[in-house]
Formats: C-alpha cells, structure tokens, sequence
C-alpha cells in the first residue's frame, strides 16, 4: 500500500471567513476591462477593504478562445483571471473551473460588471455583494430584479434611488451607502456611465469609516436566516442499487423528510458525452446545491457518467459528496473531491481518522462530517407486531461474504464469525441458516422475513482496518495468490498486513443491526467499537432463554428505535442543515414539476426514476431548459 504524497499546500492570505457564513476563501470581483482599465469609486472600495483581508480575483472577460488563464495583479493578494469573452454557460463552468483549480470552494462575489448577472445569480458563495447602477435597471429591469434578490448587500451613493429600487424588485437584505460618493457624469468621455472619486480623493477619516460600516454589514449578513424557505436540491444517484434496501431507503428519505424540494436523477446514463461540437453538458443551474449519493462510487469511474462529471466541474452551486467505503482506492475518490469542486463530504470515517484519510492541508475548505453508514426508518419505529421468539424456526441466522484480504482483519471477522459459528451450531445440533456465499444472499422483503425467523442475528462491525490508498496492496495480494491459490488470510496477514492492519479503523455500526433490533431479534457480536453505539450484551447459552432475551431486545428497542435518535429524520435534517448553514440559495427560479415528494411510497425507486426522465431531462439540458423557461415566462405575462 502507497499512501501519496500530499501535493503543495495552496498558499491562501488571512481572510476575514468568520464574517461569512461557512467561511470564505476568496473574493471574486466580476467585472469588465474597461473598469479595470479606469476603476470607479465602488470598485475601488471592495478591492481596498478585501485587498490583505484574502485572496482578490478579478474576472476579465477578455479571451477569445473558450479557455481561462491568471496573471498576476497590482497587490500581493490580487489575480486576474482572464475568461472566454462571450457571457453564457461556457463562460460560467470555465469560472467555476478556475476557481477548482485554485482549490477556490466558497468565494464571496462582487458584482460589478451586470453581464455576468446568470452567473453571479446561479454561483454558490459565502456572501454576494453588488452596487447599484441606474443605467443597468433602466436597460435590464428583469435581470437587476434577480441580481438584488440574490444579494446579501448592495452598495450605493444616492439613497432615494437605492429604496425606490429595493421596493421595486422587493429586495429585503442590506443597504449600504458610500455617502462621500458623489454621482457626476462627463458627458464628453462617458455619456452612459457613472463614474465615482476613488477613495483617495473622500479623505482618509471618511475611507476608514466607510470600511468599518462594510464589516458591519457583512457581520449582520453572517447572522442572517436563509432567505429561501424550502431550495431546491438535485441528488445524483444510481438506480441499479436500489435493490439494496438500504441504497433505496437512504434515497427516499430526503423524498419523503426533507422541508426541501428533492429532484433525483441517475448518474450513470446511457448517453455518452465526448465533448464534441455535437455534444451537451447537463446546466444543473436550476438547483441551489447538489447531493452525490454514495451509490454513484466516485472510486469506480464507471458509477458516474462523463457528462454528469463535466456539470459537476462546472456547476457553481453547493456541492455535497456522500461516501462509503472510503478504504477502496482512496486517492480516487480524494482526486475526485478536488476536480468536482466539492464543498461538503459525509463519510463513515470516525472524526479522529479524517485528517488521517483527508489530509486538512489539501482539503481546504472542504468541510467532513462523520455519518452513519444507514439509519432507522419510519418502518422500524412503527413496527409493533413480530414473530414470538417460540415461535421462530432458527436460533442465529446471517449472511456474509468472503471480502478481499487487503481489508485486513475487520473485512475477515464478517466471514469467520459465520464460519465458526456454524460450525458450532452444527456440532451442537442448534437450527440455524448462516451463509456467506453469494448466491445465498438476500434482498428487499424476503431480508425482513429472515431476519424475524429467528432468535438472534451474527453481527460484526462494519468497515475495515486498512485503507489501500492507491490500489498497490491489492495488487500485492492478488500476485500473491497468484502464485500460491491456497493462500490462507493468516498467512496474507502475516506476510503483507501485520505492519498496517488497525493504522486507520473504520468501524460503524451496519444498518443490519437496526432492522434486526426492530424485528427484536438479539445480536451475537465480536468485541468492537460499532459507533459508539452498540455493545455486547448476549451470551451463547442465554439465547434459549425467553425472558432473558425479550428483556434485551426490548431494551434494545426503546434505547436504539424508539428513541429517535438515529432515524433517518434525523439524517436529513443534518444534511439539509448542512446546505442552509452555508448559505446556498438561488433566486426562485422555474422548477417543473412532474412529480411530488409525499408520493414515493406508490412507486419503487426504479419506477420513479424511469417515470421521472422526461423531468431530469428537461431541468438539466441546458437549451431545453431555457426554452421551456421562455414559453412557461410568456404565459405568466399574458394574464
């Protein structure tokens, strides 16, 4: 196993992130480069009061190629970045990949230049700043409506004009003026546009104070609710594994729970994407934050088509990446975390092992949160009725499967304690159906029945002990057992895992266990962590006994179910908490739908997906999109 060398750490200056919800990593400054060439007083007030407080980008559309590039500025802490000239889409995922590039996750905007409107309204960001010209509302009413509704401050020199227009477009965020600002026009060089002194010539008495009042504003900004009652989220997953009830269940619990709109689509289409002339990138532009199920594996690139990767890159909402198995080619996955842009990641990883898997130093930014691999559902917490454990045909049932050695002796105890205790049973004559084959595993209804035909379930954590970072340990293994088939895991341990195994321990309570604590079936368990939540209670010769054992998996009942503590309400209420304490929100846009949250439960999974295409299609093809926005716009304005 090679773990790989941290790359260079970005050198990021002192930001003030404790102002801005979710922390900030730099500011972006959209503008043209005519205000570069001749900055107005705004502008130059943002650049002197961002400028030694973090990194200042200063976006110039000037390329003609559909390509990106930086170059340094007149600070220290000032780059310019140089962007395809043409405003659109195109120019928007060639930002957000700039911004990826950088390690850039969560900038705060200054929107100085109104062309960039789509991108400054669609952009994830810590805090949006804009300043208000006259000229751009007399010429883009529409668009400055949008542009001030997704603001959190808006800049301006003539107080009248700035209430008449907040009324206008119903903007209820925060004013701020620049009052030693005043407007004049030279109608010789700029007949259509307003120019401002710069802050040298208000005097530095007044400089200093306008710069307090701006981190005033951005502290009463951090402390403000979201602006936006219910976003709309998209979550990307994979509807080949939903057999699993584990993958169908996590799903439907942010269809059914969520104070939030879900849209769900599969990630791994059949449409190729070669990016071509005749090709599309999906425009996830109309969602205020992306949620990547853990069953799109990001380790296997099979799980994610290559047009869902490309709008994942360039989309500039709230991205938040679930994980699994994070010990399977962990760079993978690590690489991936950083070309998509991803702001929020959960994983089963215990919080005193993320630095270790996720080194902090590379993950900028990036915010980890330690989740459990599944969670009691609605199901479990009402079930009252169950089979009476007289009348239960088998005393331990399990089923397990022989896992590869290179996930060291965590993979090996879920088929040894199969094994063994089999083995036991069959010497002892005790009724049991313990199997590991692949064959014999069970899905869906018929895993609810035999969990509930028996007395108590074989347990062990999930997880592993060792995480392959890169592939080269199994690749060790299986060149051993290549040339030695009968190989057994004592000897793999001895010879390849002794030195590693236990360095980094994922270890998680299964989802197992909850649905077998809902049927009150006991748990015969190794020793192990299991989250913190679990523990051994049950010893072989007390199975037999009725009132010993409904005394446990009643307990076990009220303390792990009937709590509440670790249902799936619970779960989504962390990850949506998670997207709103960040702050992703877009202005409302138009959302079609074709189907409602509180109707998952007349349809499979599968079935919604399939019946939903026609609504994933049209949200995420970019020009479709656009168009039924157009028709759907037209008929609002006829009435």
């Amino acid at each position: 196993m090679q773990e790989p060398q941290t790359p260079e750490k970005t050198t990021t200056p002192k930001s003030s992130a404790r102002l801005w919800r979710g922390g900030c990593d730099c500011v972006l400054i959209l503008q043209s480069p005519v205000s570069e060439a001749k900055p107005a007083g705004f502008l130059n007030y943002v650049t002197r009061f961002f400028d030694g407080r973090g990194r200042v980008i200063k976006v110039l559309p000037d390329l003609r190629g559909k390509t990106f590039r930086f170059s340094p500025g007149e600070g220290d802490n000032i780059e310019l970045l140089h962007v395809y000239r043409r405003y659109g889409p195109i120019q928007q995922g060639l930002i957000n990949k700039a911004l990826v590039s950088r390690r850039l996750l969560r900038p705060a905007l200054y929107l100085d230049n109104w062309r960039f409107f789509e991108f400054y309204i669609k952009r994830f960001a810590a805090v949006k700043i804009m300043a208000l010209k006259e000229t751009v509302y007399e010429t883009e009413q529409r668009q400055f409506h949008k542009m001030m509704l997704c603001s959190d401050l808006v800049l301006y020199g003539d107080k009248a004009l700035a209430e008449a227009l907040a009324y206008d477009a119903g903007y209820k965020g925060q004013l701020m003026p620049v009052p030693y600002m005043e407007r004049h026009y030279d109608e010789a060089k700029y007949p259509a546009y307003m120019t401002y002194p710069s802050p040298a010539e208000s005097g530095p008495e007044a400089v200093q104070e306008t710069l307090a009042a701006f981190e005033g504003h951005l502290e009463r900004i951090a402390a403000e609710p979201p602006k936006k009652s219910a976003l709309d989220i998209l979550m990307l997953c994979d509807r080949f594994s939903t057999h699993t009830n584990t993958i169908r269940e996590y799903v439907e619990a942010f269809g059914e729970m969520s104070g939030n709109r879900y849209a769900f689509a599969d990630a791994r289409e059949k449409f190729t994407y070669d990016g071509g002339a005749h090709g599309f990138v999906y425009d996830f532009g109309a969602y205020d934050a992306v949620v990547i199920h853990f069953s799109v594996r990001q380790c296997f690139p099979q799980y994610t088509s290559p047009r869902y990767l490309e709008a994942l890159k360039q989309y500039g909402g709230y991205k938040v990446l679930m994980v699994q198995d994070d010990y399977d080619l962990t760079e993978v996955t690590r690489k991936r975390i950083e070309e998509m842009g991803v702001h929020e990641v959960l994983t089963p990883v215990p919080e005193a092992n993320i630095p270790k898997v996720y080194p902090p130093e590379r993950f900028t930014g990036v915010r980890f949160q330690t989740v459990l691999t599944g969670y009691v559902t609605a199901e479990m917490a009402a079930r009252r009725e169950f089979v009476p454990l007289g009348e239960r045909k088998n005393v331990f049932c399990y089923r397990g499967r022989p896992l590869h050695y290179q996930y060291g002796i965590s993979g090996h105890e879920k088929l040894a304690i199969g094994v063994d205790m089999r083995r036991i049973c069959e010497e002892r004559g005790v009724p049991c159906d313990i199997e590991w084959t692949e064959e014999k595993r069970i899905y869906g209804a018929a895993w609810d029945d035999f969990i509930s035909d028996a007395r108590a379930m074989l347990a062990s954590e999930s997880g592993a002990s060792i995480f392959d970072f890169d592939g080269s340990l199994k690749k060790k293994i299986d060149d051993g057992l290549a040339a030695n088939p009968d190989m057994t895991f004592g000897e793999a341990f001895e010879k390849y895992l002794k030195d590693i195994d236990g360095q980094i321990i994922v270890n998680v309570v299964s989802p197992k266990m909850f649905e077998a604590i809902a049927h009150r079936t006991a748990l015969v368990m190794y020793t192990g962590e299991y989250s913190g939540i679990l523990k051994p209670d049950v010893l072989l010769e007390k199975v037999m006994d009725d009132a010993y054992l409904t005394a446990l998996t009643e307990r076990a009942y009220e303390d792990i179910i009937a709590s509440g503590r670790y249902d799936y309400q619970s779960y989504v209420d962390l990850v949506d908490g998670a997207i709103r304490s960040a702050g992703a929100y877009s202005p409302p846009g138009i959302i079609f739908q074709l189907g409602k949250n509180e109707t998952w439960r007349e349809r499979s999974f599968t079935r919604f997906v399939l019946k939903n295409k026609l609504y994933n299609f049209l949200h995420l093809h970019p020009a479709l999109y656009a168009a039924l926005r157009r028709i759907k716009r037209s008929m609002l304005n006829s009435y």
